[in-house]
């Protein structure tokens, strides 16, 4: 809502979808890796996604001008795929990007639990 009232207000706003996040995954919360979706099928949750984003903003335009917001007065407004520059990155980029910003002796001395039961 404040990214739509921002807008409405003559502000530039940015909203940003995930298709190179939905290709990694994020087991948060589980024991056990996600299975692997395959790559139509991520493609085409990604582009339902986008598409319903898109409707979002185009009801909060409609509802702009509903209520006496003029065109004109509206700020500009971006849809954004992040695969867009994250899938251009190689893993040496990558790694100098973040790796200024990371100490890698407290990442690997992080414990992931594993279930004895996943070696049987």
């Amino acid at each position: 809502m404040v990214l739509f009232w921002l807008y409405l207000h003559g502000h530039h706003t940015v909203s940003l979808v995930g298709g190179a996040t939905a290709r990694v995954g994020d087991p948060s919360g589980r024991l056990t890796s996600r299975e692997k979706t395959d790559g139509s099928i991520q493609d085409a949750n990604f582009q339902s996604l986008y598409n319903q984003v898109g409707k979002v903003w185009q009801t909060a335009s409609n509802y702009g001008q509903r209520h006496g917001y003029k065109l004109e007065s509206q700020g500009k407004r971006q849809l954004l795929d992040n695969a867009d520059w994250l899938m251009k990155l190689d893993i040496v980029s990558f790694l100098q990007m973040l790796g200024t910003g990371m100490r890698i002796g407290t990442m690997l001395g992080r414990d992931t639990y594993v279930s004895p039961l996943s070696y049987v």
